[in-house]
């Protein structure tokens, strides 16, 4: 499947499996781990701004949604801590990545 994007709450036993799952030219943005103070987090939201909030489900997994300022869903991406570009089997980085 090409352009998927997948989230990923990395442990140090949990970056070996996911890296062996990443294809060369992947695209990896990085953000900070989740608060669990949930009620915190949603009382310092921007009240003018797009938002995206990303928790656990039930299950474990990671979801995301993007709210603008009424609580809406809406396309925006807020600029990640770091980016990387996982190289070729050569070596060589040959994808070409913005923001």
């Amino acid at each position: 499947m090409q352009n998927a994007a997948r989230w990923h709450r990395l442990t140090a036993e949990s970056v070996e499996p996911v890296r062996a799952r990443l294809a060369p030219r992947a695209r990896l943005l990085v953000w900070p781990d989740l608060d669990p103070d949930v009620a915190a987090v949603l009382g310092s939201l921007p009240g003018d701004a797009v938002t995206e909030l990303v928790g656990l489900d039930r299950t474990g997994g990671l979801t995301s949604r993007m709210l603008d300022e009424v609580g809406e869903a809406d396309a925006g991406e807020s600029p990640p801590l770091m980016a990387a570009v996982l190289p070729d089997p050569d070596g060589v980085v040959r994808a070409r990545w913005g923001f």
